[in-house]
């Protein structure tokens, strides 16, 4: 998990997540894991900072072998300029400030390169107008790259009815997970 704002800004979060990376990389073969299969992923801003942790070389963050961005924001420059809504009401201004010229470094998207590791693009279709888009955004960047991307679209589902139902085996999104872990093409040594 990562420390929350309004105290901790972004930067204080995305390094809050590096470090819990860190730590299981350096720990999961006490645990019985495999340090080369580590996948980092997030539901909403927990998508973003997971993005943000491992696209910008900044953070050091260790390996991980794939991304899981669930329904998260990727572009903060876009999502303060097109939902102003998400940023008067408290939204983003309090992580990201009101400086468009600081928005760039907190957007993810940004950093993405054709070395970052495969990426799965995971939203519902019933989810907010700006989060289809960010996904859209994401998805797009990824295929311009060739980076290895899965998009996973769960029909029916909203911001929140789709993280609901992740904890049973059978859903939708369990299943994108497993089957996202699963895929042959992901290269073994994580990038």
């Amino acid at each position: 998990n990562y420390r929350h704002g309004p105290e901790v800004k972004y930067r204080g979060q995305t390094r809050d997540v590096a470090a819990a990376l860190k730590w299981t990389a350096d720990n999961i073969a006490g645990f019985g894991g495999d340090p080369s299969r580590i996948y980092i992923g997030g539901h909403s801003s927990g998508a973003h900072l997971a993005l943000l942790c491992v696209t910008d070389p900044d953070y050091g963050a260790a390996p991980v072998k794939g991304i899981i961005f669930w329904s998260g924001v990727a572009d903060i420059n876009y999502a303060m300029k097109t939902s102003p809504g998400f940023a008067r009401f408290g939204m983003y201004n309090p992580a990201f400030g009101k400086d468009p010229d600081k928005w760039a470094n907190a957007s993810p998207i940004n950093f993405l390169s054709r070395s970052d590791p495969p990426l799965l693009v995971m939203y519902g279709d019933k989810n907010f107008p700006q989060i289809l888009q960010q996904c859209r955004l994401l998805l797009k960047k990824a295929r311009d790259l060739s980076l290895p991307v899965t998009a996973k679209v769960l029909r029916g589902k909203g911001h929140l009815t789709e993280v609901i139902s992740f904890p049973k085996r059978d859903s939708e999104s369990h299943r994108a997970i497993v089957e996202f872990i699963e895929q042959p093409h992901i290269p073994e040594s994580g990038f």
